[in-house]
């Protein structure tokens, strides 16, 4: 999944050189979360993951003081992953020779993406109302997840289906976890939805995300 924000204005764009440079980053980033379902997360693209919580029935039932904890590695691992492709990008290896500014520019952009996330995650720890919200949001998520992985695995001739056992089988944290792009968004608006004065929602300057992932991603 990837992250963009749309500018009145868009100079030194170099469409073919971004379609050589996204690929690479997209499968470091994807990888993260294998299978076909949205909500299976792994850590074999990025072990720093392994300490953020992606459960949403963990993170619906956690303590405000906790939050940051549960959170934090998650923008930690998209930092250092930042500071990897960086690298690669002076390094030459990628073959960007005469499209710097535009390498730099998509870096720029993903930096202040992290940037959000963490301002995010600082108004959970802040804010007890955020804070509520967000568990309110991940219960309900929650529910959502295994009451359709439940429902999915009936048979429309049994007449005998138990919703309940059915529950109980879905209820696992495979079944009920972020991947780690649709978490990160969540986090990186959370200020200029508990702020109606942000920056981000003013005419002159407001900011419109759009998550995008390919079809076959899991977008229903």
């Amino acid at each position: 999944g990837l992250v963009v924000a749309s500018a009145p204005v868009l100079q030194n764009l170099h469409l073919r050189s971004i379609g050589r440079y996204q690929p690479a980053l997209r499968a470091q980033a994807s990888t993260s979360a294998e299978g076909s379902s949205p909500c299976r997360t792994t850590v074999s693209a990025e072990p720093a993951l392994a300490a953020a919580v992606f459960d949403m029935a963990e993170l619906a039932q956690l303590g405000q003081d906790q939050l940051r904890g549960a959170l934090e590695p998650l923008v930690e691992a998209y930092e250092a992953w930042l500071d990897r492709q960086e690298e690669r990008a002076a390094g030459g290896a990628d073959r960007l020779g005469g499209h710097e500014v535009a390498a730099a520019g998509a870096l720029a952009t993903a930096r202040r993406a992290a940037e959000r996330i963490r301002a995010g995650i600082g108004v959970l720890e802040s804010d007890a109302d955020a804070a509520e919200a967000f568990a309110f949001m991940n219960e309900g998520m929650w529910q959502q997840r295994i009451h359709t992985v439940a429902t999915t695995a009936r048979d429309p001739d049994d007449e005998e289906f138990d919703l309940d056992a059915a529950l109980e089988v879905a209820n696992e944290p495979r079944q009920r976890s972020w991947r780690p792009f649709q978490l990160a968004f969540v986090l990186l608006n959370i200020p200029a939805l508990v702020d109606p004065t942000h920056a981000e929602r003013s005419r002159d300057n407001g900011l419109v995300d759009l998550l995008f992932f390919p079809t076959g991603g899991g977008k229903t």
